[in-house]
């Protein structure tokens, strides 16, 4: 018996401790003009249009001390050309490339770290936290029992 008390009282404690990692899920749509569809050439409008509209997904995952948002899942498109080409002109398609996103911030340094892609080469850009000057209202509202005051724009 006292080895079982002994090795409880060595894991609750462990337990208790473990930090938590929150993950979520989210989706991102345009919604486009259909004149700006309009602009490309008719052969692949349909095409570019079906890329340009899908769903882009992201998660952001945080454990407190770090939160990371990036893209997920993004591939490029080759979008064929069906106008013949030529012998001054070839018509090679379009290569339609998604955004990517990776945004990292670190609470206890107070550092955000970006992602930028020059050249084909990726570059990790830090920048300290910016400091918001917050100017509120005296109109104060109660909400979940909360005193709280509205924020000027």
């Amino acid at each position: 018996m006292k080895p079982y008390l002994l090795f409880l009282s060595l894991i609750v404690p462990i337990l208790s401790v473990a930090q938590k990692t929150i993950k979520v899920s989210y989706e991102q749509k345009f919604i486009y003009n259909d004149s700006f569809f309009n602009q490309i050439p008719e052969d692949s409008r349909e095409e570019v249009k079906s890329f340009m509209t899908a769903p882009t997904y992201f998660e952001l995952t945080n454990n407190g001390d770090f939160s990371l948002y990036e893209s997920v899942n993004t591939k490029e498109k080759v979008v064929a050309s069906k106008t013949e080409s030529t012998p001054t002109n070839q018509n090679l398609g379009m290569i339609l490339k998604p955004f990517k996103v990776w945004y990292l911030k670190d609470f206890k340094k107070e550092i955000s770290t970006n992602s930028t892609w020059v050249s084909d080469k990726e570059y990790f850009v830090e920048a300290p936290f910016e400091q918001e000057e917050l100017h509120y209202d005296s109109k104060t509202k109660i909400i979940d029992g909360y005193n709280c005051f509205e924020l000027v724009t």
